[in-house]
């Protein structure tokens, strides 16, 4: 998350011209049940990434979620688009990273195939 000024200002230039364009082109399609914006907290220790996304409640006007699974998330929506701040605990992320290392090493059976000799 950033506040710097020229980012802020071309983000907003961004969604701005986004919704000039979709406002423009009604044949333009649009995610059926909305979208989140994310952004990640990225403050460094756990303690400095959920004060980021304390920082953004306040700021935004959101309630605080802490599912106690490595997750602290804020949120508020405008209408069928909201914008979200979370943090990820170390432990959920190196949790992640150990679920996801076999990723590739086990492949599936061609379909079709009802074992594998």
């Amino acid at each position: 998350m950033t506040t710097d000024p020229e980012v802020r200002k071309a983000f907003i230039a961004g969604l701005r011209a986004l919704a000039r364009h979709l406002a423009s082109h009604p044949e333009a399609p649009v995610p059926p049940y909305g979208t989140m914006i994310g952004l990640p907290a990225t403050g460094g220790t756990d303690e400095d990434n959920r004060r980021e996304v304390d920082l953004f409640a306040v700021v935004m006007g959101a309630t605080v979620t802490d599912d106690r699974d490595g997750y602290y998330t804020a949120s508020r929506a405008f209408g069928p688009v909201s914008y979200e701040a979370t943090a990820i605990s170390a432990a959920r992320h190196a949790a992640y990273l150990a679920e996801s290392s076999y990723r590739g090493c086990v492949v599936p059976a061609p379909a079709g195939l009802s074992e594998v000799a």
